[in-house]
C-alpha cells in the first residue's frame, strides 16, 4: 500500500488577549494505492457508502498510517485517523508516453 503525500495545514488568528491563536485544521483528502488482490472489502465499503447511500456516521472507518523504520520493525511515527469516507475507487491511470518515446 502507498500513501500519497498527506500536508495538515492549520490557520492562527489574532486573539487581543491571548496573541495569536491556533484556529481550524484544515485536513486533505487522503490518497492511497493498493494491490487490486485482497481490495474487496474496499470495493465493497465504496459500493455501500457511496453508491447504495449507506454512509452515516457508523459506516465511516477509523484507521491509522505508520512510519516504520527501515527493517519494518519499529514504530516511529503514527497518525490515527477518525470518521474516514469514501467518495473514490477505481484502477490507477497509466501515465502518459510522450510523444517522443512512442514507436
Amino acid at each position: 500500500m502507498r500513501v500519497d503525500a498527506l500536508t495538515v495545514k492549520q490557520a492562527v488568528v489574532r486573539d487581543d488577549r491571548a496573541g495569536i491563536v491556533p484556529a481550524q485544521l484544515e485536513f486533505p483528502n487522503l490518497k492511497i494505492t493498493l494491490s487490486q488482490v485482497g481490495s474487496e472489502t474496499w470495493f465493497a465499503w465504496f459500493d455501500g457508502f457511496v453508491i447504495k447511500g449507506n454512509n452515516d456516521e457508523s459506516k465511516e472507518k477509523n484507521g491509522s498510517i505508520a512510519l516504520l523504520s527501515p527493517d519494518l520493525k519499529d514504530e516511529l511515527l503514527r497518525v490515527d485517523l477518525f470518521n474516514l469516507g469514501i467518495f473514490a475507487i477505481g484502477p490507477r491511470r497509466p501515465k502518459p508516453i510522450p510523444i517522443a518515446q512512442r514507436r
